[in-house]
């Protein structure tokens, strides 16, 4: 019985590695180049508590609109601080970010999502992926990377020395 669930799990393994090196050999020669336009971010304004309570049933299926706004607020957080994510992977592989650059960036991210909690581990997770199987081979020459690495360091900034008020 024993012998039998071993072949079974090496021929599962077998099958997940020739469908990875295809999905890899695929886009290995159609990985998009990155090119993302930072821009500081507004503060996100608190949400307002509703006036009377609601049945957290029924809201699962009737959704409020401040609760739809909120779902795609998040949404839009989780994929903006992953193309950031991503953008840090690919600038501190061809070395356009230093290691401290590197470290801020993180910190960065991590104030920017301080209104979703979760957020920046979500886009870690995601970001991760999305560079292992479209960027992690992608040139180093670039003529936009330069460009980022700019647009990267002042958006770090404003996220690290924020303007007195």
């Amino acid at each position: 019985m024993r012998q039998r669930w071993l072949i079974a799990a090496a021929a599962a393994l077998a099958l997940l590695c020739v469908i990875a090196t295809t999905v890899l050999l695929t886009q290995r020669n159609t990985a998009p180049k990155i090119v993302v336009t930072v821009v500081a971010p507004a503060v996100p304004e608190p949400a307002a508590t509703p006036a009377t309570q609601t049945d957290p049933v029924l809201d699962l299926f009737n959704p409020s609109q401040a609760t739809l706004n909120e779902q795609l607020n998040d949404a839009a957080l989780k994929n903006r601080l992953e193309d950031l994510v991503v953008l840090a992977f690919v600038l501190r592989r061809c070395n356009y970010l230093s290691i401290a650059d590197y470290n801020d960036s993180f910190t960065a991210y991590a104030r920017y999502a301080q209104s979703s909690p979760g957020a920046l581990d979500a886009a870690i997770a995601s970001a991760s992926a999305s560079y292992s199987l479209l960027y992690a081979r992608s040139e180093c020459d670039g003529a936009q990377l330069p460009a980022n690495a700019a647009q990267l360091a002042q958006w770090r900034s404003a996220m690290l020395n924020p303007p007195p008020q």
